[in-house]
């Protein structure tokens, strides 16, 4: 008797066992590939207190080029560069001249490598989340200062520093097709901090020692991207 009702169990079954595996096999099977990524977007500055004196900088514009593996459905390694072109910290005193103010001027080269993690991978418009690490060298302008005992504007030259930088990010992928895909992204960025030379010159006067002037080197950024698929 059980010979025959597992014999009906299976012929009873046997139709949504059949469309179960045909379903199955029409699932496609993730394959890796490389990709490069042509980004730009504007570069929103945090203040850069410490002891500069100056609040955030003015929005600026930034782009960059990535290269990197989809290694499975989920994550993604990149390495990447970035420019970050100048940006204007200033400051005046109220109720002065616009000759009486303070001002810096920054920009830098980043080197990144970054993980990315697909939330939705197999969507056609796929959020993820975005971290990295890197190097940023960053060049400052000659910090510029009225100085009030003089009359006279004070000079420091920048200094270039190679610094560690780190960013962490959000962003959506809309796959146009099997070989273009579009990106809009946030991240903050932190790229360590900018300074100056251990010296100072006011007009018609010899360099004299001072403590170098130091800022944070901080980043709101929002960019569109571009990826190629191979």
């Amino acid at each position: 008797m059980l010979k025959y009702i597992i014999k009906f169990c299976c012929f009873l079954f046997l139709p949504f066992i059949s469309f179960a595996v045909e379903k199955a096999s029409e699932i496609p099977i993730f394959k890796p590939y490389n990709f490069v990524k042509l980004e730009a977007g504007s570069a929103i500055p945090t203040p850069l207190g410490n002891n500069t004196g100056l609040s955030a900088g003015k929005t600026t514009y930034t782009f960059g080029i990535a290269g990197g593996r989809k290694l499975d459905e989920f994550i993604s390694l990149n390495l990447e560069y970035m420019f970050r072109g100048n940006s204007t910290a200033e400051y005046y005193v109220p109720g002065q001249t616009n000759d009486n103010n303070t001002s810096w001027t920054t920009k830098s080269h980043t080197f990144m490598m970054n993980l990315s993690l697909d939330l939705m991978p197999s969507s056609r418009v796929t959020p993820y989340i975005i971290a990295g690490g890197g190097i940023s060298i960053n060049k400052p302008s000659t910090y510029n200062q009225f100085d009030d005992k003089s009359s006279k504007f004070a000079y420091s030259p920048g200094k270039t520093t190679k610094n560690f930088a780190w960013q962490l990010g959000l962003g959506i992928n809309f796959n146009a097709s099997e070989t273009f895909s579009t990106e809009i992204e946030y991240r903050f960025i932190d790229k360590g901090t900018v300074e100056t030379q251990p010296y100072q010159t006011i007009s018609g006067k010899k360099p004299t020692a001072i403590s170098p002037i130091k800022g944070n080197f901080r980043d709101n950024v929002i960019m569109i991207g571009l990826k190629i698929k191979f």
